[in-house]
């Protein structure tokens, strides 16, 4: 069973940001939580940051500054995707967009930040781009980020839920979530393995450098989707429709060609990230997921808060 009691929405009145209001206000409505809308004003160095946006964007990196009479519009529509639920606006002041927003989750006790994304990479961070980047790699709460490109439908309820797994326990978390989600939503749900092939090099007795293509074991291929419906025979969580599928190649690419194939909605990780400080670490594919992603990504942190309680922990309300 889900447990989400207040779920935070950033905006600065884009699309994207739109498309997280339209999602974040249905699964409100759905587990019955309260909404908290932030809007972080960047302060007097606005103007600079929004020329290097403008600079930005002629690079390919960013889209140009939106319009104010899009932005009212944008934010008279978020208001009526929220009718009905109790809504807390909120503005703050903060030349740390990220920050801004972690802090006030912090405050508020949120239990989901959902914020929309576009996926483009950004100078400072250029693995996973700008402000949704940044709270995705230092929030301790699960953070659904929602894409919106230009020519793409509004969001719509979650049908398809798309799990990642590689047998281990934080797998095993993303599973447990994404079988509450799908039984929530009335979704099915995939479970994914995918048999990686790694290309390394080798070295001759000459000295000179060659590649190599590194497979699994045809064998343990085999037994792959085996292992996998065992896993969601020994996961507890509500019964949903499960499919498996079994793919070869880098686990990235083909999480993302199967979400495309398959039409999935969602996707759900589990990440402990990779090296560093934990708190601002991304594990590689799930960075290179979130960005790509053609629709929504919840990700969580190993060491995080959770959205279902641990049946092996009776005290475990979070």
């Amino acid at each position: 069973m889900l447990k989400i009691r207040r779920i935070l929405i950033p905006t600065d009145f884009s699309p994207c940001a739109e498309a997280a209001v339209v999602q974040g206000g249905d699964l409100a409505r759905r587990c019955g939580a309260e909404v908290h809308v932030l809007h972080v004003d960047e302060g007097p160095g606005g103007p600079w940051r929004s020329l290097l946006r403008r600079l930005m964007d002629e690079m390919g990196v960013t889209e140009m500054l939106r319009d104010r009479v899009g932005e009212a519009r944008r934010a008279r529509e978020a208001a009526r995707q929220l009718e009905g639920l109790t809504v807390h606006r909120a503005e703050v002041r903060d030349d740390d967009v990220p920050r801004a927003i972690l802090t006030y989750a912090e405050a508020h006790d949120v239990d989901l930040i959902a914020m929309g994304t576009h996926g483009h990479r950004s100078l400072i961070h250029p693995a996973l781009g700008g402000v949704s980047g940044d709270v995705v790699r230092r929030a301790t709460r699960p953070v659904l980020t929602v894409h919106a490109p230009d020519e793409a439908p509004p969001p719509r309820p979650f049908r398809k839920l798309l799990v990642p797994v590689d047998f281990s326990e934080h797998a095993v978390q993303a599973l447990r979530h994404a079988r509450a989600l799908a039984a929530l939503y009335d979704a099915s749900l995939t479970l994914l393995f995918v048999a990686e092939e790694r290309v390394v090099p080798v070295f001759s007795d000459t000295g000179l450098p060659a590649f190599v293509t590194l497979k699994m074991p045809d064998e343990e291929v085999a037994r792959s989707e085996e292992a996998l419906r065992q896993l969601a025979a020994s996961t507890p969580g509500p019964e949903v429709p499960v499919t498996y599928r079994v793919r070869p190649g880098h686990p990235a690419r083909e999480i993302l060609a199967c979400a495309r194939e398959e039409d999935i909605d969602l996707i759900v990780m589990s990440t402990h990230g990779a090296g560093g400080d934990r708190r601002f670490s991304l594990g590689s594919v799930t960075e290179h997921v979130v960005r790509e992603a053609p629709h929504a990504v919840l990700t969580l942190k190993a060491f995080g808060r959770h959205l279902v309680e641990d049946p092996a922990d009776p005290n475990d309300a979070s």
